[in-house]
């Protein structure tokens, strides 16, 4: 990280993780931690394992058919680059793996750069949208876990988000058509970005793809709530948690990793899913051995996946970090 704005984005990550950790694990004993741990039941196992895997497969298909009118992508290359970026992200600081994963992408299908990063942006203001109406749900069938003010904030949010999204996609073109950006023809390569990043958007300019990539983003994020949903089986919460619960604690665990984080979000996703759960009542210990067993099952596979898919590709993690692989 040479660049002084890098260094410091790293260091505010490093404080905020570090200060999370602490008010994560100082007031839970070492010996209470591993007793909760210590009542999993391994017969839970497959299916912890699996729903990571449920998940990329989802957004390999989904990010295919955002990919459409950019390049031909088949779900199983999409399938290795989403993991690609997740790993990237699991183990740099700037939480470069969007970048990474945009850059190999685009060679790997001979594709503009700009276009493929355009595509991942899409893809997270559906994610956004999606996890925002779904906490919005959860909080419906659950209305006294939630203020309603929370509710309405989350609804706003996700409906910018999809009117956003929606602008873009049906009138980018014409956007494009503007004077001010007409002007933009002069310049062949500013005139091909400003194209690019329209290209992004235009498979959602198909109804049916359009409902296939909402249907995918539903169903990732229902998905990731199964995990914490089964992971709190495992670990036989008493009194049992319950599927809103469950959404409610992927929602939070979402929130807290957006802030500055560790690579991997160490620390914020601990405290922010130990909060929410000691306010449904579990113990502190419970709360905190649940997060991290949760997200030792989700980091480990995700870095481990998107490590060998990423090497397999002929790319390394010190050449992304010189800047070698950078567009």
């Amino acid at each position: 990280m040479k660049n002084p704005r890098e260094k410091l984005s790293a260091a505010i990550a490093l404080l905020v993780g570090a200060v999370l950790c602490y008010f994560a694990f100082r007031d839970v004993p070492f010996g209470e931690l591993a007793a909760a741990a210590a009542g999993f039941r391994l017969a839970w196992l497959p299916f912890l394992l699996s729903m990571p895997l449920l998940d990329l497969v989802i957004r390999g298909a989904r990010w295919a058919l955002l990919l459409r009118p950019v390049a031909p992508a088949g779900v199983w290359k999409c399938f290795q680059l989403e993991a690609v970026g997740m790993a990237v992200n699991n183990i740099l600081f700037l939480r470069v793996g969007e970048l990474a994963r945009g850059v190999v992408a685009g060679r790997e299908f001979g594709a503009p750069t700009i276009a493929v990063l355009s595509s991942i942006v899409v893809e997270r203001m559906c994610d956004m949208a999606a996890l925002l109406t779904l906490f919005v749900a959860g909080t419906l069938v659950a209305p006294d876990l939630v203020d309603w003010r929370v509710r309405a904030w989350a609804l706003a949010a996700a409906a910018g988000l999809l009117g956003g999204l929606a602008a873009v996609t049906l009138f980018g073109d014409a956007i494009l058509r503007w004077p001010v950006l007409r002007g933009l023809e002069r310049h062949p390569r500013l005139w091909r970005l400003a194209s690019d990043l329209v290209a992004g958007t235009r498979a959602l300019r198909s109804w049916r793809t359009a409902g296939l990539v909402a249907a995918a983003s539903y169903g990732l994020w229902l998905v990731d709530a199964g995990l914490f949903l089964v992971m709190a089986y495992a670990m036989g919460f008493e009194p049992s948690m319950t599927f809103p619960q469950a959404l409610l604690t992927l929602a939070s665990a979402a929130a807290g990793t957006a802030l500055p984080a560790l690579p991997g979000a160490f620390g914020n996703f601990e405290a922010a899913v130990k909060l929410l759960l000691m306010h449904f009542g579990y113990s502190k210990a419970l709360a905190l051995s649940y997060a991290t067993l949760i997200h030792l099952t989700s980091y480990s596979i995700m870095t481990a996946l998107g490590l060998l898919f990423f090497y397999s590709l002929g790319h390394t993690l010190s050449s992304f970090r010189k800047g070698n692989d950078r567009p």
